[in-house]
């Protein structure tokens, strides 16, 4: 038989992660930037999060997107697996982007190298586990 490994999308921030990162050293450009482009986006608290290293979204806002696909995904627990990526890249409140300076994104949903290598790590163990 073949096994089937679903794995829950992940975290859209809505914001160019590498791109925000990088123009830590101007913030208040990044203020106007971010205004313009991203309404929902809490300005400030985006430039708190730069200054402490630290990128992310509140994972409420995560949940929310997910509620479609969990629909979905309750009618396959019976015939597949699931790797939940929130147990990956979130903790209690927050889905990371950045933490501690690792960089999890390339953009605003496309993980980096970095970050796909937590996903895969996860998937090896998952498949490792059942053999």
């Amino acid at each position: 038989y073949k096994k089937v490994i679903i794995i829950t999308p992940i975290p859209s921030h809505g914001w160019n992660v590498s791109e925000v990162y990088s123009l830590n050293k101007y913030i208040d450009f990044l203020k106007k930037k971010i205004k313009s482009n991203h309404n929902s986006v809490y300005v400030e608290e985006i430039s708190n999060m730069i200054k402490n290293k630290n990128l992310y979204v509140p994972i409420n806002d995560y949940y929310k997107y997910l509620d479609q696909f969990n629909l979905i995904l309750n009618k396959l627990d019976k015939i597949a697996d699931k790797i939940d990526v929130s147990n990956i890249l979130c903790s209690d409140d927050k889905c990371y982007s950045v933490k501690n300076n690792i960089i999890y994104y390339i953009d605003d949903d496309h993980l980096s190298k970095k970050g796909a290598n937590l996903v895969y790590l996860q998937i090896r163990k998952k498949l490792l586990s059942d053999y």
